[in-house]
């Protein structure tokens, strides 16, 4: 894979992942139970010269653009400002598998792709990684993220417990890098104010732990004002901005 710096295009990258079937594809057919086969984790990849690499990681079924292409219009600004290179990824779940391990299974699949080829991606060979989660994909960060030691800091978008709160609540209590996360405050799945809570609990050990509630947001983040929140979130768990809050003016336009 060549790559001509600065990374201002980006390209596709095919990843392999190799999962076990634990209950049927079909609900009138057990053939693919306890077999293995091989299917494509899309990766879509934006290489600049930089100490760090960003993953953003979608919710359940999510694709490597987002709603309106959000996580490209994510991604491009954030190498646009110089604070990283930048992997999108899917996260579509392959009928027959289990839902929890799968999630964490991709994530790791993809993490050990971005460190073996992160001369590539980003001209270092021990770069740090941050990583940025919606919903189930912030569950699987939280549940992993303690696995690397390159990883330094999470951003976990409106946490859901996909995979289980057990893995969540002893991945978050043994991580020692940044955590920040943020939920809307009319998030309709999530009890905002207990979630918050939780992490801020579960984190009271890592080296940096903010969690915000942020008002008139739902779980998807919708809207105009949702959409640069979300934005605006990103910006300042990755930026230089640990000591403020995410405002809608601090964001970039998703979609209305």
């Amino acid at each position: 894979m060549e790559i001509n710096f600065p990374g201002e295009m980006w390209q596709y990258a095919d990843g392999i992942y190799k999962g076990v079937v634990s209950r049927p594809a079909f609900a009138d057919s057990g053939r693919y139970l306890g077999q293995e086969f091989i299917w494509r984790t899309e990766l879509a990849l934006h290489p600049f010269p930089s100490d760090t690499i960003v993953i953003i990681i979608p919710g359940m079924n999510g694709g490597v653009d987002g709603y309106e292409n959000k996580y490209e219009k994510i991604a491009r600004v954030l190498v646009e400002r110089r604070m990283g290179a930048v992997v999108r990824m899917d996260n579509k779940l392959v009928g027959g598998l289990q839902e929890e391990t799968f999630l964490v299974d991709n994530l790791r699949f993809v993490i050990n792709y971005v460190l073996q080829n992160s001369e590539q991606i980003c001209g270092r060979s021990c770069p740090s990684i941050y990583l940025m989660g919606y919903s189930a994909g912030a569950g699987a960060v939280a549940a992993i993220a303690h696995e690397y030691e390159f990883v330094k800091r999470v951003l976990l978008i409106a946490t859901a417990g996909n995979i289980g709160r057990d893995k969540i609540e002893f991945g978050l209590r043994l991580f020692r890098g940044k955590v920040m996360s943020v939920i809307g405050e009319d998030d309709e799945i999530l009890d905002s104010q207990a979630t918050v809570q939780i992490l801020a609990e579960l984190t009271a050990l890592a080296d940096v732990s903010r969690h915000l509630v942020l008002p008139g947001c739902d779980h998807r983040f919708s809207g105009y004002v949702g959409g640069r929140l979300l934005s605006a979130s990103v910006f300042w768990a990755f930026g230089d901005l640990e000591g403020e809050v995410p405002l809608a003016k601090n964001g970039i336009y998703l979609y209305d």
